[in-house]
Order: structure tokens, then C-alpha cells, then sequence
């Protein structure tokens, strides 16, 4: 009697395992089913951009799915996952690496995606010319596409104010830390002193500048007492080091 009930536990435990077994199956299959291949993809993409370049209110990125590998796309299949091979900031065409599972076998391959970043930037709002001292009023704050340019940007208008444009610059455009430069300690017409040293001897010569210059800048000098043409160095406002006889 006691083996006879003994062998229905067995084969009621047998039933509620195979169950509980099959119900997980279904919901993990039915879940699949409702997410497509590219949705996930998608959301895995947007994961990755969210550690990439944070959650800040200063960017925002829109990725569109523009290729998945054929096999991954017959079935929603298990996404493992979608990986960034590149060393630089994922922005417009890129490829990133996907790993899913078929069944028991695992397969991996390349998906392509156009991810646009716009991002909140100090713009001049209007075309500067090289030289223009700039001040915080010729600044607006705007949200710029910035997915075909590459490097840094200025991100802060204090970086900028109280600087000098070093060429021209369009209005709406990101500005870099090379569009500006420090203020001219020398003015086009200035007379400075070049001085030439070798060894242990100075030679001071007054000459006459032919364009501005900040800081350490090289610019053109000529002299009238010797007729030649010097390349040379601003040292400060009075004062140009000798580079080269022109």
C-alpha cells in the first residue's frame, strides 16, 4: 500500500516538474515573439550609448537599424550580446559585433546602425571673421547635429568669451578649442624690439609688425634700418625673439 502511493507521488512530482518546465518555455518564447530582432538590437544600442556618453541632459541620440545579419533576422532569436568594436564614440555608420543563440547553437555576426547625437553647444549667431574679440552676447545655446564631426567641442561659453576667433567661423557651427586664441599682445603696425641672441651675445633691433600676434605666436616684422623681413616670436607686448632672416 505504502509503495503503491509512493510510485503516484513520483508520478504526480514527474507531471508538476514537466509543467512547470513547459509554462517557462512558453513565456520565455512568447516574450521573444513579441519583441522583434530589431527592437532588441535597438534597445541593446541605446543601452550601450547610455554608459557610452551618460545620461545627460546636454545629448541626445536617435539610433535607426539600417542592417542585421540574415540568419539573426529569420527568427526572434535569444540576443546574447551586441558589442562596440571601435575605439572612438559610436556616431553615424557603425557596426557593432551581435552574439545570439538558435536553439543550442550560437552564431554571431555584424549589425549596422546610424546613431545621430545632438548635443547642447554655445553657437556664435553670427559668421565671426578671424580675429573678432569674443563676448558672451554673440553666443546662443542651441541643440546642434554634431554626428559628422569628430573631436571636441566647446561645451561651455566660458571657454570661448574673452578669447579671439583664429578664422573665420559660420554661425550654428560647433566651435572647437582651435577656433580660438588668446587676445593679441601685438597689433598690426606695432613697433617692437626683435631680439636675436646667440651664444653669449644680444643683438636689438627695432622692427615693425605686419599682422597681430598673441602670446608666443609667429608673425612677420620688418625692419626699415636694414630693409629685411623676420620671422618672429611675441614675447610680450614690447618685446619679439628672432626665428628666421626672410
Amino acid at each position: 500500500m505504502i509503495a503503491e502511493k509512493m510510485k503516484l507521488l513520483r508520478f504526480y512530482t514527474i507531471i508538476l516538474i514537466t509543467f512547470i518546465s513547459v509554462m517557462t518555455t512558453v513565456q520565455v518564447v512568447s516574450a521573444s515573439e513579441n519583441v522583434s530582432v530589431e527592437e532588441q538590437l535597438k534597445t541593446l544600442a541605446e543601452k550601450h550609448l547610455e554608459t557610452t556618453y551618460g545620461v545627460k541632459e546636454t545629448i541626445l541620440y536617435q539610433v535607426e537599424i539600417k542592417r542585421v545579419p540574415s540568419l539573426l533576422k529569420q527568427r526572434a532569436d535569444t540576443i546574447l550580446s551586441l558589442s562596440y568594436p571601435g575605439s572612438d564614440l559610436p556616431k553615424g555608420y557603425v557596426t557593432y559585433d551581435v552574439t545570439w543563440k538558435n536553439g543550442n547553437d550560437q552564431h554571431s555576426g555584424k549589425a549596422q546602425f546610424y546613431i545621430k547625437i545632438e548635443q547642447k553647444l554655445p553657437v556664435l549667431a553670427n559668421r565671426t571673421s578671424k580675429g573678432t574679440f569674443l563676448t558672451e552676447d554673440q553666443f546662443l545655446t542651441r541643440w546642434v547635429d554634431v554626428t559628422r564631426y569628430r573631436g571636441r567641442f566647446i561645451t561651455d561659453v566660458n571657454e570661448a568669451v574673452g578669447f579671439v576667433s583664429s578664422g573665420f567661423i559660420s554661425a550654428g557651427r560647433p566651435l572647437r578649442p582651435n577656433d580660438v586664441t588668446n587676445p593679441p599682445i601685438i597689433d598690426h603696425g606695432d613697433q617692437v624690439t626683435m631680439l636675436f641672441t646667440e651664444k653669449n651675445m644680444q643683438v636689438a633691433l627695432e622692427v615693425t609688425a605686419r599682422s597681430s600676434a598673441s602670446k608666443h605666436e609667429q608673425f612677420r616684422a620688418y625692419s626699415t634700418e636694414t630693409r629685411k623681413t623676420y620671422l618672429v616670436k611675441a614675447i610680450d607686448p614690447a618685446h619679439a625673439e628672432w626665428i628666421q632672416t626672410l
